[in-house]
């Protein structure tokens, strides 16, 4: 099907041929629709045919250039010793398999300088893993382990490397395949049940999250056939524990072992993974390997190390280790004790209820209002409205004089003692807000008898003077 810009008849032409017409389409077809060369039949059916071909279009380039986008960095990140694609893509590196079945190899993801060596976020991981190797007691440890790392980094065309050990999905024996098939039939749950057949089906890798709601299954970017993993929650790992021959006990106290293990030497698990998967433990007298179960802890990418203070609710309250301190069977050592946060708090020793609901802020706020609230009462006192103002009554005989007249010489200095204006300055300042009250007062009384004046009800002598 070619592209091709012709008038009408030529359009019509090719759309009887099977071909497509060029961009845009959709007018062009509305036109011959319009004109009654095609019918609303055939108007619908060639719309159909350009739609699927234009997706086919913007497919075909979307595979090109996700095609052109891993040669460059996929390609790229291989070493001479990894065998064939990547079978996984964390985040700052993939993992390939290695000329030993037993062995992978993990890349960096992005090339770096020779002159400054390997990128922090890529060597920060090895850094982890070995602080917490030395950092847990393995003696203690019943079910979990840490995953096995072989030799040291070593770089390759700018590009970094370390081994490590592979990891493969769970094994069954019969009898664990008896137990698996039992379990299913007396199932009632759905999303249990379908945990069980997909377990009877086509064994994975597991994630134990035993605090998430809603598990999901990952798919390794590179894709692989070790590259995808399922998460379990609580009620789901208990079911499968069940059929492996696991004790659940032993796995929450090797959570809580390791996770007070490492708080101890100041490091903070975040986001580590704890992978329910088969390693490989020996070899058979045919060469074949011997897989064993196991619980294996990956993923230190997002550990932190050197902390002063290990924050240790941030750490057990994450989805890996949640039901280690809350969940687990009832021991001394995993007694949870209240923090000072979660203690109920103990009343006020006053009695007053202003003072149990309030502190100092609240009682300042009430000062106040009784202050504005005596100040309301005062200017109701005195009348509001348009009214008769109180007429001040003269005395018959003029008050006595009873102050003293003084004369002071040119030369006569005003007093100047620091205690005297020491003493005014603070009255002026305490008594502020009194003195503002008292201008205002004095404004609204001089403005209410000039209404009065105007109005008649007093004398024009009874005004301010």
């Amino acid at each position: 099907m070619e592209f091709t810009k012709n008038n009408d008849d030529e359009l019509k032409q090719i759309l009887e041929d099977g071909g497509v017409l060029k961009l845009p389409w959709r007018p062009k077809l509305s036109k011959l629709r319009e004109k009654g060369m095609i019918s609303d039949g055939e108007y619908d059916i060639y719309t159909t045919r350009h739609t699927q071909h234009q997706s086919q279009q913007q497919q075909i380039i979307k595979e090109r250039v996700e095609a052109k986008k891993n040669n460059t960095s996929i390609e790229a990140a291989k070493c001479e010793d990894c065998n064939g694609p990547p079978i996984n893509a964390g985040t700052y590196g993939y993992i390939f398999n290695s000329n030993d079945s037993n062995i992978v190899i993990k890349a960096s993801m992005n090339a770096h300088s020779e002159k400054f060596g390997c990128p922090s976020d890529f060597t920060k991981e090895m850094e982890a893993y070995h602080a917490i190797s030395s950092s847990i007691n393995t003696s203690k440890l019943n079910i979990i382990k840490l995953v096995d790392v072989y030799g040291e980094l070593w770089v390759e065309n700018r590009r970094c490397y370390y081994r490590m050990e592979k990891l493969f999905p769970i094994v069954l024996n019969t009898i664990q395949e008896t137990k698996l098939q039992e379990s299913i039939a007396q199932e009632t749950n759905n999303n249990i049940k379908y945990s069980l057949e997909s377990l009877r089906d086509a064994p994975e890798m597991y994630m134990l999250t035993p605090g998430i709601r809603n598990p999901r299954v990952h798919f390794g970017v590179a894709g692989g056939q070790y590259s995808n993993w399922r998460e379990i929650n609580m009620p789901v790992i208990e079911k499968f524990f069940d059929i492996l021959d696991i004790d659940t006990n032993k796995y929450l106290e090797d959570l809580e072992s390791i996770i007070n293990d490492t708080l101890e030497y100041n490091i903070e698990l975040i986001d580590v993974e704890f992978m329910l998967c088969s390693v490989i433990t020996g070899i058979k007298a045919d060469g074949s390997p011997i897989k064993e179960n196991k619980i294996v802890m990956i993923d230190f990418d997002k550990v932190k190390l050197n902390q002063p203070m290990p924050n240790k609710d941030l750490v057990m309250n994450q989805d890996m280790f949640v039901h280690a301190i809350n969940d687990a069977p009832e021991s001394p050592k995993r007694v949870r004790r209240d923090s000072i946060s979660e203690s109920p708090k103990k009343p006020r020793r006053s009695t007053t209820p202003f003072q149990f609901m309030g502190g100092k802020r609240k009682t300042r706020k009430y000062k106040r209002k009784s202050r504005k609230s005596r100040k309301s009462r005062k200017r109701k006192q005195k009348g509001g409205g348009v009214g008769k103002s109180k007429q001040v009554e003269k005395p018959d005989t003029p008050p006595k004089k009873t102050r003293k007249k003084v004369d002071f010489s040119p030369d006569t200095k005003s007093p100047s003692s620091p205690k005297q204006n020491k003493t005014k300055k603070m009255f002026i300042s305490k008594n502020k807000n009194r003195s503002k009250a008292v201008v205002q007062y004095e404004n609204r009384k001089r403005e209410q008898d000039v209404v009065d004046m105007m109005l008649g009800k007093i004398p024009l002598e009874g005004g301010n003077k």
